[in-house]
């Protein structure tokens, strides 16, 4: 049986996915390795294609709603609409409109009034930024600190990788002398 998707069902899908894949550097962001990105996209997509087809489902349901409010109200109103038309409504309906003439106009202005379901489905997306960390804050002593407690396996970057073990001159303590 297909699962029901709700507003709940996708915050929890997307918070699976942050706790998956990615990790807190206090001061630096939200780090993830290299080697999920391909992994991390594909889960980030289904979440896309979940998320539209809450939207999908939304979308019918307020309009339904909004019709549904719309046609109670303007049965409820029409009666002191009819005795009491609005002035600006001469202008689209004429002096003498019929009742059901104003009957429609009520509909129509409750269902502007209401506002587009679409404007409030549009805010709905999921987005993603990538952005690469810089040499220099690979070479920042505080990130690959604090960053080397977030990720223990990973080997970050030390400048001096490609030197080491290679006949450049050494200092007594065993660092390279240029940089």
């Amino acid at each position: 049986p297909k699962k029901k998707i709700s507003e709940k069902t996708l915050r929890d899908e997307c918070q699976r996915i942050r706790r998956k894949f990615l990790r807190s550097v206090t001061g630096y962001g939200t780090l993830m390795l290299r080697a999920n990105k391909d992994s991390f996209e594909k889960e980030v997509q289904g979440l896309r294609e979940k998320v539209e087809a809450f939207q999908i489902a939304l979308r019918e349901k307020l309009n339904g709603i909004y019709d549904d409010n719309s046609k109670r109200l303007t049965k409820a109103l029409l009666p002191s609409v009819v005795k009491n038309p609005p002035e600006e409504w001469t202008g689209a309906l004429g002096i003498n409109p019929e009742q059901k003439e104003i009957e429609e106009m009520l509909h129509h202005t409750l269902l502007q009034a209401f506002g587009d379901p679409e404007a409030l489905l549009k805010e709905m997306r999921v987005n993603l930024n990538f952005k690469g960390v810089t040499y220099g804050t690979l070479v920042d002593a505080k990130f690959i600190e604090i960053a080397s407690a977030v990720f223990p396996n990973l080997k970050l970057h030390d400048e001096y990788d490609a030197t080491r073990g290679s006949a450049a001159p050494q200092q007594p303590n065993g660092e390279p002398e240029l940089l």
